[in-house]
């Protein structure tokens, strides 16, 4: 029965351990998705501007 529990035990942790690591690397994407996104919006900001004055 021993057997039993440390492999229940075993499945919990790793699936915790899993979703927490998928959770974590999805947060970055789409933290990077999102730097990405203004950093877009502020080129397209700036280019609009220099269009506006006659510049670009």
């Amino acid at each position: 029965m021993q057997f039993g529990k440390q492999f229940f035990f075993r499945a919990c942790v790793l699936s915790y351990a899993c979703i927490y690591l998928y959770l974590r690397a999805r947060g970055q994407k789409k933290e990077r998705a999102l730097q990405q996104q203004k950093l877009t919006e502020k080129k397209s900001a700036v280019n609009d501007a220099l269009a506006r004055a006659g510049l670009a």
